[in-house]
């Protein structure tokens, strides 16, 4: 049986999380229509992710600042683009990622294998993985039960012991993009589950 103080835990995890998407539209709305602080707003509350996606994977900060630059310029230059459907963070995450790709390519770089997928859908699932891994979550025991054997496991090594794709790939005998595809499907799976419980 869970105990009062966990549940409470539970509940307000889930509803910051709600909260915050909500707060980023309405943020983004506002934005949209020309404030200035709207943006200024969005910025203190994602600079920190952007940069830490970037740190992950540009080793030069005078890279990750150049890019981290770029992508917060070109969130801003096609804001009219941005698709009511996905959060906020989530297309900023794309911005973000499309900046990286462009960036690579002009250092003739090629990227990882977990960036050879470009689709909308991909970038989603890259994205909820970086809200995933900078969110507090007390209550993992209980939403790896819900995940199948192989799901649960590449969850645990990343977001747990923080290992990247590439370890958990040579840990599990698969490739790099397939366990990025395995960690994307798991946290579709949480998210509708936790929308259903907060509908119920």
């Amino acid at each position: 049986m869970q105990n009062p103080s966990e549940s409470q835990t539970k509940s307000q995890t889930q509803s910051r999380s709600e909260g915050s998407s909500e707060a980023d539209k309405k943020w983004m709305s506002a934005y949209l229509k020309g404030d200035v602080d709207a943006f200024a707003r969005l910025y203190s509350l994602h600079s920190s992710k952007v940069m830490g996606y970037l740190t992950k994977r540009l080793t030069s900060r005078e890279e990750q600042e150049e890019v981290f630059q770029q992508a917060w310029m070109k969130f801003h230059t096609s804001r009219e683009s941005y698709d009511e459907k996905y959060a906020v963070l989530q297309w900023l995450f794309v911005v973000t990622k499309s900046c990286l790709l462009d960036h690579w390519k002009k250092k003739k770089r090629e990227p990882g294998l977990e960036f050879v997928e470009t689709d909308v859908d991909h970038a989603a699932a890259v994205m909820m993985e970086n809200e995933a891994e900078t969110n507090v979550m007390s209550d993992w025991d209980e939403k790896l039960k819900i995940l199948k054997p192989e799901q649960a496991r590449v969850v645990s090594f990343r977001v747990r012991e923080e290992m990247e794709f590439s370890e958990i790939a040579k840990r599990l005998g698969k490739s790099p993009t397939n366990i990025r595809q395995i960690f994307s499907r798991a946290l579709r799976t949480l998210r509708l589950r936790e929308k259903k419980g907060a509908s119920s």
